[in-house]
């Protein structure tokens, strides 16, 4: 029996959430890492089950969606003895349904499934909801490493002992380095409307910049936190604390639990493992709380136009935006680069929207698309000998090839790439 999406009863969590033991939120998993998890079990052949008790089967996970609305389209599930057709949302904290607002967004109306690995701790309303540990088929902590250390190798027509590469490889790696470009100006441009109503222009631009920042410090897997850190603990509330206390204040505002921001203590549950020491979350916290009384002056704003404008390639002219005084250590070159494609790129964009700045846009998209890139990474080295790619190479083909794989290189969407048979 086929059923409409919208005749699905939403579940109440009310007496579900009681019954539930949360797991420990430690390790704070990446949610792309909660999707990948999520597409091991997403099969026919896994019998699962929603939170309230309800027999699902997955015959379809859908097609995964790189613009507004769930993350999943066009999802098939058989739950309780009934075919529904719709979309699949994912999170790694069940929460995040409320926080992101979309049980207020009418994108997510055509939700059949809602997926997480950690419990709601409010007793809201929510879609049906299959909660991942305890369903895969080892323990949480194992199963994320073995998908974060798993290097997915390409087996598509590109990598089969080809001399040459593929005669597509360029083509490909432009549409995929202007597609992510393309998105990351999407989500500055999406952060700066949602913010402007409230904060007018220039406090929405400073905000959103404060965040993506903070997120572009966060190391191995603390982005989120880091983000949700700036999004609690905002720039003007961060101005106006003593500099000695902000750092503590981002930590906890980071803390999905803390209700009250006094409780001012540097929190132990970032994740730190196989990072450098001066890169844990503590001298990121430092460095950010250090940088945002520079973020605030409008000094900074002209050093950004004048470095745009003196950029050739190398990324060390944006470096001195990034440097603070005092005991918090800067980032270094690498994490430069990063800043200056991710972030500076973008919100170079967005003031070229703002000011109807034409020579503006095109600066910005020199930085992005110009730059000498980064280190290479661990997508970057199992992209690059497939494509005939050798280091070094400039952003774009760096960005190109970090879309790609993650666009295209699982088995679910390979077909979907120019370079397959």
């Amino acid at each position: 029996m086929l059923s409409n999406t919208n005749t699905i009863a939403a579940l109440s969590t009310t007496s579900i959430f009681r019954a539930v033991a949360e797991p420990r939120r430690n390790p704070r998993i990446p949610e792309r890492h909660t999707v990948a998890l999520w597409l091991r079990v997403a099969t026919p052949e896994c019998v699962l089950r929603t939170m309230d008790g309800r027999e699902l089967r997955v015959l379809c996970p859908g097609t995964q969606n790189q613009h507004d609305g769930p993350d999943f389209l066009g999802a098939e599930i058989i739950l309780d003895g009934r075919l529904f057709r719709g979309a699949v949302e994912v999170h790694t904290d069940a929460d995040d349904w409320w926080r992101h607002g979309h049980d207020r967004n009418t994108l997510y109306d055509e939700v059949i499934l809602h997926v997480a690995l950690y419990p709601p701790t409010r007793t809201d309303v929510l879609p049906p909801t299959v909660l991942l540990p305890g369903q895969l088929s080892m323990p949480l902590r194992e199963a994320w490493s073995a998908e974060f250390h798993q290097a997915h190798p390409m087996v598509c027509a590109a990598g089969r002992g080809a001399t040459v590469a593929h005669p597509l490889a360029d083509v490909m790696l432009l549409i995929a380095a202007v597609r992510r470009y393309t998105r990351k100006c999407a989500r500055m441009r999406y952060r700066y409307d949602q913010l402007s109503p409230a904060l007018g222009e220039e406090g929405a631009l400073r905000q959103a910049v404060w965040e993506a920042i903070a997120r572009g410090a966060g190391y191995g897997g603390n982005q989120d936190r880091m983000e949700r850190a700036a999004r609690v603990l905002t720039l003007a509330g961060a101005l106006a604390l003593p500099p000695s206390r902000r750092a503590c204040m981002l930590s906890a505002a980071a803390e999905k639990k803390t209700k009250d921001l006094s409780q001012c203590a540097m929190q132990d549950s970032w994740l730190n493992s196989a990072i450098t020491p001066s890169n844990r979350a503590v001298p990121r916290l430092r460095w950010l709380a250090s940088w945002a009384e520079r973020l605030s002056a409008g000094q900074w704003w002209n050093d950004l136009d004048t470095a745009a404008q003196a950029f050739t390639g190398d990324a060390g002219v944006f470096a001195p935006l990034f440097r603070v005084e005092g005991e918090a250590a800067s980032p270094g070159p690498e994490r430069v680069t990063e800043l200056a494609m991710n972030v500076l790129s973008p919100v170079l964009n967005l003031l070229s929207e703002l000011r109807d700045n034409a020579s503006l846009a095109r600066r910005a998209r020199a930085v992005y698309f110009t730059m000498r890139a980064a280190a290479p990474n661990r997508i970057t080295r199992i992209t690059a000998p497939v494509l005939g790619r050798t280091v070094p190479f400039d952003s774009k083909t760096q960005q190109g090839m970090i879309e790609l794989y993650s666009e295209f290189c699982s088995p679910r969407k390979c077909g979907s790439c120019l370079l397959s048979d």
